[in-house]
C-alpha cells in the first residue's frame, strides 16, 4: 500500500490527533480495498485505495477546495473545521468499501453496503472505527454513513428518487456531531464531485484489467449466440445469468477504456478546472484507424456526465455564501492540442447547447436558481397562507383571480436572507457581466430587494415605478435618478413576473433592452395564456427566479366576468373574505 497519501493537503492539514487516528483506520481498510482488486482480477474501474482514494484526496486538495482549505482551530464558518475534514477524509477512504462485497458484477447498491460496513465495524471494539479508537460517536457515524451513501445513487429500485443520493432528506448541513454540527450534505457534495472527476489515467494500474474485461466482452458474444440457438431450457436460464454478468462487464470495459483519454485535471487560480486530454493516446488511436468523431463522442460523453454532476454540485453549494466561498472550482472545461479533435468536441458542445436551448424553449419556463430554495419558498407560502383568492388588477388590460403577496417573504429577515444569498451568488456567477453595471429595482418590493443587493455588492442602484402606477406616485418616484448611458450593463430586479408587460414597458421607455444582462424575480407565475412566454422567448432566456410553482389564472379585462355595465373590469385588489 502506498504511503504518499499523507502529502495531500486535505490530509496534511488535519489536526495531529485526528491524523493519527486516520492513519490507523487507513492501515485497516486500505489493504482491504487493494486486496479486493487483486483477488477479483478486475471487474470495474479501480475502486482501490492506492489509485482511486488517493486520486480523490488529490482532487479535493488541488481542484475542489484548493487553497481555500485554510483551517482554523475550533468552529470557523469560512472553512472546514478540523473535525469535518477528518469526517470527509474518512468518507473518501470508506465510500467504496462496499465494493469488497460485490458479487457477480452487481454494484447497484454498493453505497448502501459501504454504509452498512461502517455501521457494523464501528460496533467492534477492536476495530479502529470503534468509538474508543476513532473518537467517532453514534451521531458522527450516522453522518459518515449518510455522506458515504450519498456519493452514488442506489440503482436497484430500493430507494425512491426523492430520497436517493443527495436527495436524502436526513442528509443536512447541521447534523449533530461530537464537537458540533457537521455540514454533512456539503461534505457529501465534495466527495461525490471528486469521485466523478476521477476519470484520468491516474486510476489505471499495472494489473491487466483491460485484458480481463475484453475476455468478458468476448464471452458475452458467445453467450448471446448460444442462447439464440438452444431455446428455452435450464441451460438457457443459466446462460442468461452469465449474459447479465458479461453485459455489466462490457459496460465496465467501456468505462475503463475512457480512462486512457484523460491524462490530468488541473484548476487555475480563477477556478477554471481543465480536463487534459491525452493527445498521444488520441493520435495512437487515429493511427490505428479509429474514427476521430467516434473518439470525440466517447470523450464528450465523459465530460457531459461530469458537467451534469457539476451543475447539481453548484446548485447545492450555491445555496449558502459561506459554503460557496470555500469552493475553488467554478467551471469545468476540456482541452486537446490536436486542433481537429478539439474542433470535433466544440461541435458536440454546440449541439448540446442547441438541444438544451430547444428544450428550454419547449418547456417555456425561466431558470430556477435553486430547486431546494424553491421548495422552501413553497412551504413558506403555504404555511403562512400567502395565497390570496380575489380579483386583482395586474395592468390596465389584465386581471387575475388570485395573488401571492411576497411582503412577508421579504420582511421575514431570517428567511429572506436565504433568498438574498441565492440572488447574490447567482449575480456573482454571471459571465461577461463586467464591473460597470447598475442594479434596477422595479416597483416597491423590487426596489427593496434591489437596494439590499446593491448595498452588499457595492454597486450603483436605482428604481422605477411602472406606468400604470404613476398616477399614484410623485414625479420624483417615476424615473431613474441615475443616467443609464454611463453603464454597460443592467440587472433588473422585481418581485413577481406574470406577463412581462411591466418589464417590457420599462425597457422600452428607458431604452435598456440591450443593456439588461439578467432579470431576477422572487416568483414567476405561469399562466393559461402561453402567448406571454412564446412572444418573449428572448426575455425568458435571461430570467432567473426563486420560485415558479404557482400558476395563475389571467384574463384580459374585456373578457372578465366581473365587468361593470360600462364594460370595465371591476378589479379592486382586495382579498375575498
Amino acid at each position: 500500500m502506498v504511503q504518499d497519501y499523507l502529502k495531500y493537503e486535505c490530509i496534511d492539514r488535519m489536526d495531529a490527533n485526528y491524523k493519527e487516528r486516520f492513519i490507523k483506520i487507513v492501515e485497516e481498510y486500505g489493504p482491504r480495498l487493494n486486496k479486493y482488486i487483486a483477488d477479483n482480477g478486475a471487474v470495474y474501474t479501480l475502486h482501490d485505495f492506492d489509485h482511486h482514494c488517493c486520486n480523490i484526496y488529490k482532487i479535493i486538495s488541488d481542484v475542489i477546495l484548493n487553497t481555500n482549505i485554510a483551517l482554523a482551530k475550533g468552529q470557523n464558518h469560512s472553512s472546514l473545521t478540523d473535525y469535518e475534514l477528518y469526517i470527509l477524509n474518512l468518507a473518501v477512504l470508506l465510500h467504496d468499501i462496499g465494493m469488497t462485497e460485490v458479487v457477480d458484477f452487481s454494484r447497484d447498491n454498493h453505497s448502501v453496503k459501504s454504509a452498512e460496513i461502517i455501521k457494523n465495524d464501528s460496533r467492534i471494539s477492536a476495530n479502529p472505527l470503534s468509538d474508543e479508537k476513532s473518537g467517532l460517536r453514534i451521531n458522527d457515524i450516522k453522518a459518515l454513513m449518510k455522506i458515504v451513501k450519498a456519493h452514488s445513487d442506489v440503482k436497484d429500485g430500493s430507494v425512491a428518487d426523492d430520497e436517493n443520493g443527495l436527495n436524502d432528506p436526513d442528509l443536512t448541513n447541521d447534523m449533530p456531531g461530537r464537537v458540533g454540527p457537521i455540514r454533512a450534505k456539503f461534505l457529501a457534495n465534495i466527495l461525490r464531485m471528486a469521485d466523478e472527476l476521477d476519470v484520468t489515467s491516474d486510476r489505471l494500474s499495472s494489473v491487466d484489467i483491460i485484458g480481463e474485461l475484453e475476455s468478458a466482452v468476448e464471452r458475452k458474444r458467445i453467450a448471446e449466440n448460444m442462447i439464440e440457438n438452444i431455446g428455452d431450457n435450464d441451460d438457457c436460464e443459466h446462460l442468461q445469468e452469465k449474459l447479465e454478468r458479461y453485459t455489466n462487464a462490457e459496460y465496465s470495459y467501456l468505462k475503463w477504456k475512457n480512462l486512457f483519454y484523460f491524462s490530468d485535471i488541473k484548476c487555475d487560480n480563477s477556478g477554471r478546472a481543465t480536463l487534459c486530454i491525452d493527445d498521444e493516446i488520441i493520435r495512437s488511436e487515429l493511427e490505428k484507424g479509429e474514427n476521430e468523431k467516434v473518439l470525440a463522442k466517447a470523450v464528450w460523453e465523459v465530460y457531459e456526465k461530469i458537467l451534469y454532476e457539476f451543475n447539481i454540485f453548484c446548485e447545492d453549494i450555491n445555496t449558502d455564501l459561506q459554503l460557496s466561498a470555500m469552493i475553488a472550482i467554478k467551471c469545468i472545461e476540456y482541452h486537446s492540442e490536436i486542433k481537429s479533435f478539439q474542433k470535433c468536441l466544440k461541435e458536440l458542445e454546440k449541439k448540446h447547447q442547441t438541444d438544451s436551448a430547444s428544450s428550454e424553449q419547449e418547456i417555456a419556463s425561466p431558470h430556477i436558481i435553486s430547486t431546494e430554495l424553491e421548495k422552501q419558498i413553497s412551504r413558506f407560502i403555504d404555511e403562512k397562507n400567502l395565497y390570496e383568492v380575489g380579483h386583482f388588477k395586474l395592468h390596465d388590460n389584465l386581471c387575475s383571480r388570485d395573488w401571492i403577496s411576497i411582503e412577508e417573504i421579504i420582511t421575514t429577515e431570517a428567511f429572506f436572507k436565504k433568498c438574498e444569498a441565492q440572488l447574490l451568488l447567482h449575480i456573482q456567477s454571471l459571465k461577461d457581466l463586467g464591473y460597470d453595471y447598475i442594479i434596477i429595482g422595479v416597483d416597491f418590493y423590487g426596489m427593496l430587494i434591489a437596494s439590499r443587493l446593491a448595498f452588499i455588492l457595492k454597486k450603483p442602484y436605482t428604481y422605477v415605478i411602472p406606468d400604470f402606477k404613476e398616477s399614484d406616485s410623485s414625479v420624483k418616484e417615476t424615473g431613474f435618478g441615475i443616467p443609464l448611458d454611463q453603464f454597460d450593463c443592467a440587472l433588473v430586479i422585481t418581485d413577481v413576473i406574470v406577463s412581462y408587460n411591466t418589464i417590457i414597458n420599462i425597457m422600452n421607455k428607458y431604452n435598456i433592452q440591450s443593456k439588461t444582462k439578467a432579470i431576477y424575480a422572487v416568483l414567476f407565475r405561469d399562466t393559461n395564456d402561453h402567448r406571454f412566454i412564446i412572444d418573449n422567448s428572448e426575455m425568458i432566456k435571461k430570467t432567473y427566479v426563486l420560485n415558479a410553482k404557482y400558476n395563475i389564472e389571467v384574463h384580459k379585462n374585456n373578457d372578465c366576468r366581473f365587468r361593470s355595465d360600462e364594460m370595465l373590469c371591476k378589479a379592486f385588489n382586495k382579498t375575498v373574505k
